[in-house]
């Protein structure tokens, strides 16, 4: 049989009033007016805090509900007018939904890229270029041997004047007579054959200017230059490369632009 301890009743008692002792002395702190104010101020404090927190969960479900609700009209909206979204969950239509937003974008992008072609390309053709055929032209008062004049043209990515038709030809010798100033075209007789620049043979007939077939039988370097003349096509000139001649460039502007 197990013994039961008991402890001494004079202990008992003796704890029990030193417990009163102790709350007799919490209850004189508490009574002190400063110590009640702090508490005050606490349990206000405690309260304000809650309410904020309440006020800020509500708002963040307002939002969020909201939120469902505009997200469920745009669901039905797609379901509604584009049948692609048929039976679409509210997810996959969402993605659907960035697909198009994505793709709007690029669009976006793209039709910016074009309208600075065109806005590049009306500043040119308000600053003296003549367009013709896919390429615009112009001559400038730089003047300088057909070395200066290829690099001034690309240097600024543009080409020295070729022509590989008689539509070309036309017009080049219509704007040199309005312009009139002779220039260099972009080709040079190398080793007997003549070459644009651009790589391409040269495809056309030259049409010699009377009495003015100087260095035709060069084996080169020859350049081709053209003078104002009247007595078109006429007008080629087999000359040196050393001349000095009014510059004569052109350019491709934006195929985007052009399509």
């Amino acid at each position: 049989m197990a013994l039961k301890i008991v402890e001494p009743l004079d202990k008992v008692e003796d704890e029990a009033l030193e417990g009163d002792d102790i709350w007799e002395k919490i209850k004189v702190k508490l009574a002190n007016p400063y110590i009640e104010k702090a508490i005050y101020c606490a349990v206000l404090l405690l309260v304000i805090i809650a309410v904020l927190l309440i006020i800020l969960y509500m708002k963040k479900m307002e939002g969020i509900t909201e939120k469902y609700r505009a997200a469920t009209r745009i669901h039905q909206f797609m379901q509604d007018y584009n049948a692609t979204f048929k039976g679409k969950t509210p997810t996959e239509t969402f993605k659907g939904v960035e697909e198009i937003i994505k793709e709007l974008k690029n669009r976006y992008a793209r039709i910016a890229e074009v309208q600075k072609s065109i806005d590049d390309i009306t500043d040119k053709l308000e600053d003296s270029w003549i367009p013709f055929r896919g390429y615009i032209y112009r001559f400038f008062k730089e003047r300088g041997n057909f070395y200066h004049a290829k690099d001034f043209c690309t240097k600024n990515n543009w080409e020295m004047v070729e022509v590989h038709s008689k539509e070309e030809e036309s017009f080049v010798f219509d704007e040199i007579f309005r312009f009139q100033h002779s220039v260099f075209f972009g080709i040079q007789k190398m080793n007997h054959k003549w070459t644009w620049l651009s790589g391409r043979e040269l495809g056309i007939q030259i049409n010699w200017a009377n009495n003015f077939q100087k260095h035709t039988d060069n084996p080169g370097p020859v350049c081709l230059d053209a003078e104002v003349c009247i007595s078109r096509p006429n007008c080629w000139n087999a000359v040196d490369c050393d001349y000095y001649k009014s510059v004569f460039c052109r350019m491709r502007p934006d195929a985007r632009w052009l399509q």
